[in-house]
Parts: C-alpha cells; structure tokens; sequence
C-alpha cells in the first residue's frame, strides 16, 4: 500500500477518534453543568422554602405571644377585679370591729384606692388589644357600674375617718376636763358622734343593698365573658 494513503488512513482514523471523544466530552460536560445548575436551583428552592417557613414561624409566633399576653392581663383584670368589688362590699366588716381607729380606716382607704388603681390598668390595657367590641362595651358598663360601689365605699370610710378623728381629739379633751359641766358637755358631744357614726353605716349598707344585687349579676357577668374571651384564639 502506498505510503502516502497508509498516513491519510492514519489522519482519518485520528480525526475519528478525537472527534468521538469532542462528543464524548461535550455531553460529558454539558450533563455536568446541567447537574450544577440544578443543584444550584435546588439550593435556592431550598432557602427561600427555609426563608418561607421561617417567615411563617414567626407570624406564628406574634400571634402566640399577642394571644398569651391578652390571656394574662385579662386573668390579672379577672383577678383584681374581684378583690377590688369584695373589698368595697366587705369592708363594713372592718368598720364595725374598728370604727374608731383611725389609722385602720386610712389603711382600708389606702388599700380600696390601690386596688382600683390596679383594676383600672389591667381594664386600660384590654383596650389595646381590641375596641368596640361586644366584649370590650360590655367590660366597660361593669366597670362603671362597679365604680359606683367604689365611690360610694369610699365617701363612707372618709366620712368614719373623719368621725374618728374627732372621737379621738375628744378623748385627749376629756383627760383635761375636771368640772360637771364640761364632761356633760363632752359626753353629749360623743353621743353626737355615736349617732353620726351610726348613721353613716346606716346609709351605706341601705345604698349598698341596692347596688349589691346588679353587683353580684356584674360578678357572674365577668366569670362568663373573660372565660369566653380567654378561649378566644385557642379553641
């Protein structure tokens, strides 16, 4: 065979063979980049999947913590709210053991005060979470109704207060006094005081009894929405 054939045969079966491999590699490499590019978007699927659940974690959790804190301070008004009314209702019970003690008597205003204070915080407060409710206009009638016991509690202790104190400036008289007609006088001026005292009572429990019964209706009233309001959101 002539020389010259023998080597064109040679270059042919060259250029056949890299030519199988130029294809060889080229689908080689473009799987390859196919692979990468899909990994590559699978990688992104994945963080913005991450970011999208990460997203709705934390919705999720404002929404546990705006509920969470709405339960507490309703439980904290629920709770205040009945110290604050039996306080105002009960206090009587003071008044009758202690009536002439006047720093008893500021001790029970003290504490009547700051217990509406509290009540009055906790009420506020439920106002951020939602207005104009059913529940919220509700609340607020038996707030104010339950005011009214308040007020009146209140002008009635510093009232006794006030007869107290002047019990106890005629008893540091009295020592002083030596003739008849100044301890009759006295005398009269304490049976002054008695009456006054007594009627003050009188006149309280007589307004009280016709608060007591819409009082002890708002009592039942407040069980009934704030077990129903706590539930809200959770059930």
């Amino acid at each position: 065979m002539n020389t010259k054939i023998i080597i064109i045969l040679i270059i042919q079966i060259i250029l056949f063979i890299v030519g199988l491999f130029i294809i060889f590699f080229k689908s080689y490499f473009k799987k390859k980049g196919e692979n990468i590019a899909t990994k590559e978007d699978i990688g992104l699927i994945t963080k913005e999947i991450e970011n999208i659940k990460n997203e709705i974690s934390f919705k999720n959790q404002k929404k546990i913590d705006f509920f969470f804190e709405r339960k507490k301070n309703l439980i904290n008004f629920y709770d205040y709210y009945f110290i604050w009314v039996n306080g105002s209702l009960n206090v009587i019970d003071h008044i009758i053991s202690h009536s002439n003690d006047e720093k008893v008597l500021r001790e029970l205003i003290t504490q009547l005060k700051s217990d509406q204070i509290k009540v009055f915080t906790y009420f506020t407060r439920i106002f951020l979470y939602e207005v104009n409710t059913k529940f919220t206009i509700t609340l607020n009638e038996i707030y104010n109704k339950t005011i009214s016991l308040h007020n009146l509690t209140l002008s009635f202790l510093v009232e006794i207060e006030c007869i107290s104190i002047q019990y106890e400036n005629l008893i540091e008289k009295s020592e002083a006094i030596r003739s008849k007609v100044e301890k009759e006088k006295l005398f009269s001026e304490f049976d002054k005081l008695k009456k006054d005292r007594k009627l003050e009572i009188d006149e309280f429990l007589d307004k009280r009894e016709k608060l007591n019964e819409q009082l002890e209706k708002n009592k039942l009233l407040v069980v009934k929405i704030i077990r129903k309001e706590i539930k809200t959101g959770y059930v």
